[in-house]
């Protein structure tokens, strides 16, 4: 029996609960299998694990160094973001100080991450939208806290990570995850609950297994961990890193960025800011922030 067996109303007869059909995976198997992924390049995870310190800039350059492929993404991105500059930098030392500290966090990371698994064997997975929602949620991530006072390169840096558990059930279980996302499609379900169904196993454990591989801090692995929570409002968690990714992530599920046209404030956007003790006057500002930063890094990253 496959996933093309399943068909019919939920509640009518020609339903097939999906239990009898998928061959359910254990955490086990998703963890031995986060262990046969590459790790982050050095200098992707000396960064990532000193977020709250500051970071020795000439090993910085040296790391990049040994890495051709990120450095002309970083220099792109400089490129890009400071089109008509005196002159353009031509080095990363010189892109740094055009682009700053947090900017090169926030490239080094996307473009490590980015490259470090590619599910080629997995075509229903999109690898190009899922890096644009990725994307787009480190984007209003960082334009959230900005308005919120809280950090917005960990804002940035979480929102990027935070599906990261779907790459990896698509580039370890390739053929079941191309079940579920057909099985989402054909029921028109949560991802969460397609991927339950059929493999047992969803994104956002998965997401929790690889920030421990890769020794992320706790706050990132909270963020991860709560991106699909419902939205609560609570005065003292509004600045929280999962509280700004989870709204951030309903925004950039709203909102299409690279639609200039797309400035609609709905109820769920809404609903997100108020989470975070936002009013709505500040959407129009955080929009239009969200939108430069993604077009500069889909540039840089030739999304």
């Amino acid at each position: 029996m496959s996933i093309d067996d399943i068909s019919g109303d939920r509640d009518g007869a020609g339903w097939i609960d999906p239990a009898e059909v998928f061959q359910p995976l254990l955490i086990a198997s998703v963890v031995a299998g986060i262990r046969e992924l590459p790790t982050l390049p050095s200098v992707a995870a000396y960064m990532l694990n000193h977020l709250d310190e500051d970071v020795h800039l000439p090993k910085i350059v040296q790391m990049l160094s040994y890495d051709q492929v990120m450095t002309a993404r970083i220099l792109r991105f400089a490129n890009s973001a400071y089109v008509g500059s005196a002159k353009s930098p031509g080095t990363v030392d010189e892109a740094i100080q055009l682009i700053g500290l947090n900017a090169l966090r926030e490239m080094v990371c996307i473009s490590a991450v980015s490259g470090l698994m590619v599910p080629d064997r997995c075509p229903d997975f999109g690898l190009k939208a899922f890096w644009r929602h990725a994307v787009a949620t480190a984007c209003f991530a960082a334009s959230l806290a900005r308005q919120a006072g809280a950090s917005a390169s960990h804002a940035f840096t979480a929102g990027l990570l935070h599906d990261i558990g779907r790459m990896v059930l698509a580039c370890t279980f390739p053929a079941d995850y191309s079940r579920t996302l057909r099985y989402q499609r054909e029921t028109a379900c949560a991802i969460l609950r397609a991927e339950q169904a059929t493999i047992g196993v969803d994104h956002v454990q998965t997401g929790v297994e690889l920030s421990r591989r890769w020794q992320l801090g706790a706050d990132l692995r909270e963020a991860i961990a709560g991106h699909h929570d419902d939205l609560q409002v609570d005065a003292s968690a509004t600045t929280s890193l999962p509280a700004l990714v989870n709204a951030a992530n309903r925004i950039a599920h709203a909102v299409d960025l690279g639609n200039t046209d797309d400035t609609a404030l709905d109820e769920d956007i809404s609903a997100a800011l108020q989470a975070l003790g936002l009013e709505d006057e500040t959407y129009p500002a955080m929009l239009q922030q969200a939108r430069a930063a993604y077009r500069q890094a889909i540039e840089a990253l030739s999304l």
